[in-house]
């Protein structure tokens, strides 16, 4: 990310929303969107950046797809597991 992503405070001025990039006051949009794109197959983003953004997938590569499938297959295995473990503790109380 670069050096404007944050930082950055927004405030209201004379009744219009504002945004402080840097050291400049910039009218705010709220239709304002911004996009970015990536070269890598399956960029990995730290807590920083995902926890202020919404990022969206959508390129498609053998690799993307088989760590896409194994994510979802590790999760719903971890339902499987709780649910049963659950089962057998409610089965052990009674």
């Amino acid at each position: 990310m670069g050096p404007f992503s944050s930082p950055f405070v927004l405030f209201l001025l004379s009744g219009k929303l504002v945004i402080k990039l840097g050291d400049k006051e910039v009218e705010w949009d709220p239709n304002f969107r911004l996009y970015m794109t990536s070269k890598q197959s399956n960029p990995h983003y730290g807590p920083e950046v995902s926890g202020k953004t919404m990022i969206i997938n959508y390129g498609v590569t053998q690799q993307g797809l088989t760590e896409q499938l194994l994510n979802v297959t590790v999760k719903h295995e971890r339902c499987v597991r709780f649910a049963c473990v659950s089962l057998l503790l409610q089965g052990g109380a009674s």
